[in-house]
């Protein structure tokens, strides 16, 4: 009887094993996250977003939501045209990557053709922006971003890396406001929760030829007093203090 309880109880103790394996294998499996390709030149017919059959346009990655882990790749010497504006987040062990693939000389090209946003980062945290070519020339005099940073009414925004990027001719006009324009525009907008950003790495990205900021900080909870009033009455009515927002940044 000794015998078959110590059998019994190896064999638990097997099968917890096994579950843990199986835990930490799935685990393992959900931190990989998935990969998704964006070719722009190619032919659109049966694309999947695999390597094999990208897809071919950045309203087919926008349609998708990202989680841990994922990177969305964009084959190097194709342009696509438009706007990106992922949604979903990463996490602190598995950020969520956008980045280029492929051998050409050319970096992966990113044009807004006059679009408000090249890149729109909206209430997302974890995300890693690396390697693009992103420009924004069309009908000059618009307000307009390269990429554009967004949390309203979110809380504490964590884990971002915007690097390597090569942002050039982004022809807005001579706005200083919550929403651009800028090569790289940092916002904080909403009026009912205080929003900021806890980690925000921005460096070795090439800016040259925007309008009208390079890197800019915008929120709709800050006041200055030595310069007055800076905001539109409609976007921040009222004279109230509001709460204070940090916001934690390295530039190389």
């Amino acid at each position: 009887m000794r015998h078959r309880v110590t059998a019994a109880a190896l064999a638990a103790l097997t099968a917890a094993g096994g579950l843990t394996v199986a835990s930490q294998t799935a685990a393992q499996a959900a931190s990989a996250g998935r990969t998704f390709h964006v070719d722009c030149a190619a032919d659109p017919a049966g694309a999947t977003g695999s390597k094999q059959h990208p897809w071919t346009s950045l309203a087919e990655a926008n349609a998708h939501t990202y989680g841990p882990g994922d990177r969305l790749l964009f084959k190097r010497g194709a342009t696509c045209t438009g706007t990106l504006a992922p949604t979903g987040t990463g996490s602190a062990r598995a950020p969520f990557t956008i980045a280029d693939y492929g051998n050409g000389p050319a970096r992966a090209r990113l044009d807004g053709a006059g679009a408000h946003d090249v890149v729109l980062l909206s209430n997302t945290q974890y995300v890693q922006l690396k390697a693009l070519e992103i420009t924004n020339a069309d009908n000059p005099g618009s307000e307009r971003n390269g990429v554009r940073l967004r949390l309203t009414d979110y809380g504490v925004a964590r884990g971002f890396d915007i690097s390597g990027l090569y942002i050039h001719d982004v022809r807005g006009g001579d706005y200083k406001t919550v929403s651009g324009s800028s090569a790289i525009h940092i916002a904080v907008e909403g009026r009912t929760k205080a929003s900021w950003y806890d980690g925000l790495d921005i460096g070795n990205n090439r800016i040259e030829d925007v309008d009208r900021e390079g890197i800019y900080f915008k929120s709709t909870f800050s006041k200055r007093d030595l310069v007055g009033q800076q905001q539109d009455p409609n976007v921040y009515p009222g004279s109230g203090r509001p709460a204070p927002v940090s916001v934690s940044t390295t530039t190389r």
